[in-house]
């Protein structure tokens, strides 16, 4: 109650006056699955708010007043994917988000291919997971990297090139969580082409691109998830997979292709290769592309 009371306060504080409402909240994404369980929670909350005291935001503004919830009440300082996904994202489509201009653009996905969420086993806290650490190392790099490029204000308008040239005075750390940021951003719209493409081939190669930076570069993920990771690109059928979300634990998302892939030989030789492994059991869900949050009564 105290956490939904905490986005109410934020919607009242932004200027809209609720009377009191009481709701029940049903939910079925595992606590500690880095699965965004927060944000979901965030945006069903505030656009049951909307529906009820007939307000109409716009989706970046709920987004905004969602993430002070996280940023005040949580603390952490997280992004506008997370919201953004559960209020904007479309059926069929993946969600192009500019994170500086708060703008989504809707991407058709293929029609041969099937999203898995692979739930590790390992339960990951945000608020421990270092995850403000790594933003504060990004800052640090952008601060070190706009005194010789002064167009640069954040890791976005940064170079692989840029950061190479810093690699010194950035240090070691800093410099590999820099070449992560700005290496992950070109991968964003290298697959996006490749979605366009339909080349299942180089999305593979893309998405173990972006896992290995996120292990060696970012530092996230762990032994036991990078062992995961290799066990799917063995599998018949699998395109590709990586770590999803802040790591340390949490969630795994794999590609397969839905004509060459038993999801029940898949999942159930993944779990019994990995029960012993992990705190608790691992679990796949097959996932289904659907509008952002919407009221359905």
């Amino acid at each position: 109650v105290s956490y939904m009371m905490g986005v109410a306060a934020e919607i009242e504080n932004d200027g809209f006056k609720m009377s009191g409402k009481e709701i029940a909240v049903y939910g079925n994404v595992p606590i500690g699955s880095g699965l965004s369980s927060s944000a979901a929670l965030e945006i069903a909350t505030a656009t049951l708010f909307e529906r009820l005291e007939g307000w109409n935001m716009e989706d970046a503004r709920m987004v905004n007043i969602c993430r002070r919830a996280d940023h005040n009440f949580v603390g952490v300082n997280s992004g506008p994917m997370d919201q953004f996904a559960s209020r904007a994202c479309r059926k069929g489509h993946a969600g192009l988000l500019d994170c500086r201009s708060l703008e989504m653009t809707q991407h058709k996905l293929p029609d041969n291919i099937l999203f898995l969420s692979i739930y590790s086993g390992i339960p990951r806290s945000l608020a421990t997971s270092e995850y403000n650490e790594r933003q504060e190392s990004c800052q640090k790099a952008v601060e070190i990297l706009k005194k010789t490029n002064p167009g640069v204000t954040a890791l976005r308008d940064a170079t692989t090139k840029m950061v190479e040239a810093a690699k010194h005075e950035l240090g070691d750390r800093v410099y590999r969580r820099a070449k992560h940021v700005v290496t992950e951003e070109q991968r964003v719209f290298d697959i996006l082409e490749a979605f366009t493409k339909n080349n299942l081939t180089r999305i593979g190669k893309l998405l173990l691109e972006g896992h290995k930076s996120l292990s060696v570069d970012y530092e996230v993920s762990l032994p036991i998830l990078d062992e995961m990771i290799e066990w799917f690109y063995k599998r018949t059928g699998v395109i590709g997979a990586r770590l999803t979300g802040a790591g340390f634990g949490g969630s795994l998302i794999c590609l397969v292709e839905t004509e060459k892939t038993d999801i029940e030989e898949l999942t159930a030789s993944f779990i019994e290769e990995f029960k012993n492994k992990t705190p608790e059991s691992p679990e796949i869900w097959q996932l289904t592309t659907v509008d952002g949050a919407k009221y359905n009564h």
